[in-house]
């Protein structure tokens, strides 16, 4: 975390300019300054997994509409979120864990997304940057010259410069609290959730160190009543109502929040509670390797329309040799499945092991024609089938792949290997997809011809 606080005083301790200065940035400049702050965490802190990936981005999504947040999750234990540049935030699994519904994780994300959309980071650095050069002055003379008048100099500087960041801060923090209210109340959450949040966190320390979340985002009473008033404020003047598609998603974040504290290794904490309970309990054994496929079967086949359940639970009844339930399952799941390439590859690969090609064709006809441009997707589809030995259509997904990744002649050999191979064939649609990627590649041709 050191470098990350490196790079954040790297921020601060600059020429103080006007907020506009600090909004020039393009966004790819800002996506590059995002990338080095997240690689700055330690090996392994960036969760990959794209299951709570997506869960994530999605509430973060329903939150702001088309404007779309990138979350990062890190499988830290700390309570901790924070905001980074344009469009990212940094969630850990401890505060993850910590929240008992989805509303509560919802406040949290509305608060960080706040942060970004007003530029907060910027505004600090720009109202605290004077006092910031003058602390940095103070330091080098007290260096310099070792005098007690210098080191005095410096305490006092320090002292304001404290002051005046925790007033911003304190200042913005009321402004990403009430931007909060009016995301969730506009999307159809409890509001009360965001309170339930904050005073979680403030609960946690049980009377040890206050988490890390409460040094960069102080939690008093008063801020609590300012929230509760934010909340009466944005109820007596809309006519938003709660989203009851809320309450059927509260599944989905308490499997999302079993994934978080399975790769976090946190254990302990106070079990979910209500109609999804059981579901959720399971699905955390399941994770952890810690249940028998038919317990796990009949305690979860209800909630297998959840592609997070699907996934889970195909794989683990594919590795016990149940291919039929397993099969069924992923074919039932396909409608719930987001547009996301990392999944659909697993699940090319879930199918693959299974042995069944009629189902990995019936998969694949419901995907997007798009999504099979994907790199990733196209390498899933060549493992797929080579591992269904089947060498027609795994010779045909090679070429495909060699068309995505702009391999033209590659992509020319192996068609026209493939044209000699299939002459005695029958019609099939593995044949007309041949003669769609022949199609494409005379395409590809006349235009270089052209240029």
């Amino acid at each position: 975390m050191s470098s990350l606080l490196l790079a954040a005083q790297g921020i601060i301790l600059v020429p103080a300019a006007r907020a506009d200065d600090f909004v020039a940035f393009s966004d790819e400049q800002l996506r590059i300054m995002q990338r080095k702050i997240t690689k700055s965490f330690p090996q392994g802190r960036i969760i990959t997994d794209a299951p709570l990936q997506e869960y994530l981005e999605g509430l973060g999504l329903s939150l702001r509409g088309r404007e779309r947040t990138y979350v990062t999750a890190s499988s830290d234990k700390a309570i901790n979120a924070f905001a980074i540049w344009s469009d990212s935030i940094v969630i850990y699994s401890g505060i993850i864990a910590l929240c008992e519904t989805e509303a509560e994780l919802a406040g949290i994300i509305a608060h960080e997304q706040a942060h970004v959309s007003s530029r907060h980071l910027m505004r600090l650095a720009d109202q605290t940057g004077f006092l910031n050069q003058l602390t940095a002055l103070g330091l080098m003379i007290a260096l310099f010259t070792q005098s007690e008048d210098a080191m005095e100099i410096f305490a006092g500087a320090r002292s304001l410069q404290r002051s005046a960041q925790y007033s911003v801060q304190r200042d913005l923090e009321r402004e990403a609290d009430q931007q909060a209210i009016e995301a969730m109340g506009e999307a159809g959450f409890d509001l009360e959730g965001y309170l339930r949040a904050l005073q979680r966190i403030h609960d946690s320390s049980g009377g040890g160190s206050p988490p890390e979340y409460m040094s960069t985002h102080p939690i008093s009473t008063n801020r609590i009543a300012e929230v509760r008033s934010y909340i009466r404020n944005f109820e007596s003047r809309s006519s938003s109502r709660r989203n009851a598609a809320h309450e059927a998603d509260e599944l989905s974040f308490l499997l999302a929040r079993e994934r978080a504290k399975h790769i976090a290794n946190i254990t302990g904490g106070k079990k979910a509670e209500g109609p999804y309970a059981a579901a959720a309990e399971a699905y955390g054994r399941l994770l952890r390797r810690a249940i028998e496929p038919q317990a796990a079967l009949d305690i979860l086949l209800p909630y297998a329309g959840n592609w997070l359940v699907a996934y889970e639970l195909a794989e683990m009844l594919i590795n016990h040799g149940d291919l039929e339930n397993a099969v069924r399952i992923i074919e039932e799941a396909r409608a719930f499945v987001p547009d996301n390439p990392a999944l659909l590859a697993r699940l090319l690969s879930i199918l693959g092991r299974s042995g069944n090609g009629a189902a990995a064709r019936r998969i694949l006809r419901l995907m997007d024609p798009e999504l099979r441009l994907r790199p990733a997707i196209a390498a899933a589809e060549v493992r797929l089938w080579h591992e269904l030995d089947d060498e027609l259509r795994y010779r045909i997904a090679v070429a495909h792949a060699k068309y995505v990744n702009g391999d033209i002649s590659g992509l020319k050999r192996e068609i026209e290997q493939l044209q000699k191979s299939a002459e005695d064939q029958p019609p099939s649609a593995a044949l007309g997809r041949l003669e769609l990627l022949a199609g494409k590649l005379a395409n590809l041709e006349s235009l270089l011809e052209e240029e």
